[in-house]
């Protein structure tokens, strides 16, 4: 008699756990209206964008252009940059792949032959996100470029995304 009222008392929590749960993920999914299209195959979520903009990364005034894979990668990004009291604000959200052991992913800022370092893109929930502050007169480096790094050199490897402010 005592195991089977444990038995029960076990399959009411089993019950009420599998009800939660499906509970929050109803809650917390993402409808398909709640995406926007931003150039021919670039889709990115309005929460991630509304994310992107809560952080202080992404303003309305902000110049955007496309990343799109070089050939043979893939994956997909919005850079941005906005030139705000003598400072250049610059951000890159990408949808890019996972990274193997000791691999990851770094952003440039290109003009002609010279290059910056604009740090490493960090794993945020919907997608890669990096945010750097610099001078003013990094606005004329008008390549953006994502590269995949081993080596934490400040020079970079393989590129995977590319896009170029007009």
């Amino acid at each position: 008699m005592g195991m089977k009222r444990y038995g029960l008392v076990w399959g009411l929590v089993f019950l009420g756990l599998v009800a939660v749960g499906g509970w929050y993920w109803m809650t917390n999914r993402v409808e398909p209206e709640d995406v926007i299209e931003v150039g021919d195959n670039l889709e990115i979520s309005e929460e991630v964008l509304e994310r992107f903009r809560g952080m202080g990364a992404v303003s309305d005034t902000a110049e955007r252009v496309e990343l799109r894979p070089v050939e043979g990668e893939s994956g997909f990004g919005v850079a941005t940059r906005e030139v705000t009291g003598g400072r250049l604000y610059h951000s890159v959200m990408a949808d890019l792949p996972e990274l193997g052991n000791g691999e990851f992913y770094e952003g440039w800022l290109i003009g002609g032959e010279r290059r910056v370092n604009v740090g490493k893109l960090i794993k945020e929930k919907g997608g890669w996100l990096l945010e750097f502050v610099g001078d003013e007169g990094l606005v004329e480096y008008d390549l953006v470029v994502i590269t995949l790094e081993v080596r934490d050199d400040k020079s970079p490897e393989k590129e995977v995304l590319k896009g170029t402010f007009k």
